[in-house]
C-alpha cells in the first residue's frame, strides 16, 4: 500500500510540473493541455499496472533498471497521455508490452551457459581503463585549443568538435566510451577499494573530459556512481526512491517560482523526464503512416534500399520540429517500430531481455550489485529511451560494459 502511495504521489508531482511549468512555458514544443476523461482514466489503468509490478525491495539489476526507466520515461509518458487528448494510446501500450517481454525473457535460464573467468581479468579491465583515460586526457590536452564550462555554450561547442573527433581514428567512440564507461569503472573501483581521494581525482578528470567534449551527460556519471554506491549498497526501497524523486522535482521548481529562473526545471526535469516522450510519440505517429526502414540504414544497408533522403533522427526532427537539423533520437521501442513495426519492437525487446539476463548472471558471480548498477543501468536506460539498440550496443558502449563486467567476475 505504501509503495502505491509513493508512486501516486510521484505521478501527481509530475502532473503538477506538467500543468504549471511544462505546458505553461513549452506548449509551443508540443506539450498541450487538453484532458479528456476517458483517456485520463485509461492512463490511470496503465499506471496501476506499473504499481502492481513494482518491487519495493529491489535486489537484481532488473529491479533497478525497472525503477529508473519507469520513473524517468514510462510514468512521464503516461502523464503526457493523460494530459493531452491528442496523444495516441498505442505508443504507451507498446512500451508496457515491451517491458513485459523484456522481463519474461530476462528470467529465462541459459542452459549449459557457464562463465569462464579470466585470470587477472579485473586487473586487465583496470589497466585498459587507465590507459584509455590517460590517452584521451592527453589527446584533449594537446589538440584542444578551447574548452567549454558554461552549459549554455555546449551545443555550439559540440558542433565544432564533433568533426574533429570523427576524423581522428576511433575518437568518435573513445570520446563516449572513456567518460561513460572506463572512467566510471575506475571511479566505482576507487569506492569499492575505499580510495576516496582517488575518486575525487577522477571526478576532476571527468570535469576535464566534459570541458573538452561538451557532453553534459558526462557530469552526471560521477553523481550516479556515488548514489549507486551509497543507496544500492544499503538497499534503497522503491518507496524511498520515488519519494526522493518527488522531492527533487519540487525543489527544482523553486527557482522558477521564486526567481523566474527555469534553468533547473528546464535542463534537468524537462529534459530528463519529458523530452523523450515527445520524440517517442512522434516516431509512432510518423511510421504508422509511412514506410518502415527495415534496418536499411544499418545492418541491412546495401541489401535494402533506404526509403528516405535524410537520416532517421533528422527525419523525425523534421516531422516533430519542422527542422531537418534536429536529431530526434529515441529508444529501441520507437526505433524498432520504425524498422519493422510491432514485430521490430518484439525482436528488440527479446534481444534486450537476453542482455539483462547476461548482466543478471554477472551480478550473481561475485560482483557487488551496486557496482553492476552503477556501470550498466544508465547504458540500459539509454537503449530503452534514447538510442537504437544496435547503436547502444556499439556506439554507446553497452557491449564494452558487458565485457568489463565479465573481466571483473571473481574466480571461484
Amino acid at each position: 500500500m505504501r509503495v502505491a502511495l509513493s508512486l501516486i504521489l510521484y505521478r501527481f508531482v509530475l502532473e503538477f510540473f506538467y500543468i504549471f511549468h511544462l505546458h505553461e512555458k513549452y506548449a509551443y514544443r508540443g506539450y498541450g493541455l487538453d484532458v479528456e476523461i476517458l483517456q485520463y482514466s485509461t492512463s490511470w489503468l496503465l499506471f496501476f499496472f506499473l504499481i502492481w509490478r513494482t518491487n519495493n525491495n529491489p535486489n537484481t539489476i532488473n529491479d533497478y533498471f525497472y525503477l529508473l526507466v519507469t520513473s524517468t520515461f514510462v510514468i512521464p509518458l503516461i502523464v503526457v497521455l493523460g494530459m493531452d487528448e491528442s496523444r495516441d494510446l498505442l505508443p504507451v501500450i507498446i512500451v508496457i508490452v515491451s517491458l513485459v517481454i523484456v522481463d519474461l525473457v530476462s528470467r529465462i535460464g541459459l542452459p549449459g551457459f557457464r562463465y569462464k573467468t579470466i585470470k587477472g581479468g579485473k586487473n586487465i579491465a583496470k589497466g585498459v581503463s587507465m590507459a584509455l583515460v590517460g590517452y584521451l586526457v592527453l589527446w584533449y590536452a594537446i589538440f584542444r585549443n578551447q574548452f567549454v564550462l558554461d552549459f549554455k555554450d555546449v551545443y555550439q561547442y559540440r558542433k565544432e568538435v564533433t568533426s574533429t573527433n570523427i576524423s581522428f581514428f576511433m575518437m568518435g567512440y573513445l570520446s563516449v566510451w572513456v567518460p561513460k564507461i572506463f572512467n566510471a569503472y575506475l571511479m566505482a573501483l576507487s569506492l569499492l577499494d575505499r580510495r576516496y581521494l582517488l575518486f575525487v581525482l577522477l571526478i576532476f578528470v571527468q570535469m576535464f573530459l566534459f570541458a573538452s567534449s561538451g557532453m553534459k551527460a558526462i557530469l552526471f556519471i560521477p553523481v550516479f556512481v556515488l548514489l549507486s554506491w551509497f543507496y544500492v549498497r544499503r538497499g534503497i526501497t522503491a518507496i524511498s526512491f520515488f519519494n526522493l524523486a518527488s522531492i527533487s522535482i519540487l525543489i527544482g521548481m523553486l527557482p522558477a517560482w521564486l526567481f523566474d529562473n527555469n534553468f533547473i526545471s528546464s535542463v534537468f526535469t524537462r529534459r530528463i523526464l519529458f523530452s523523450a516522450t515527445n520524440v517517442h510519440f512522434a516516431y509512432f505517429d510518423y511510421f504508422s503512416n509511412h514506410d518502415f526502414v527495415f534496418w536499411s540504414n544499418s545492418i541491412l544497408k546495401g541489401l535494402v534500399e533506404y526509403p528516405y533522403d535524410i537520416p532517421l533522427p533528422n527525419l523525425i526532427g523534421w516531422h516533430l520540429y519542422n527542422n531537418e537539423q534536429s536529431h530526434a533520437n529515441s529508444g529501441f521501442i520507437a526505433s524498432g517500430f520504425a524498422h519493422f513495426g510491432f514485430l521490430g519492437v518484439v525482436i528488440y525487446s527479446i534481444i534486450f531481455g537476453f542482455i539483462l539476463r547476461i548482466l543478471r548472471n554477472l551480478g550473481n558471480s561475485g560482483i557487488p550489485l551496486w557496482l553492476v548498477v552503477a556501470l550498466t543501468v544508465l547504458s540500459l536506460r539509454s537503449a530503452f529511451v534514447s538510442s537504437d539498440l544496435l547503436v547502444a550496443l556499439i556506439t554507446h558502449g553497452l557491449m564494452i560494459v558487458i565485457a568489463i563486467m565479465y573481466l571483473t567476475v571473481k574466480r571461484k
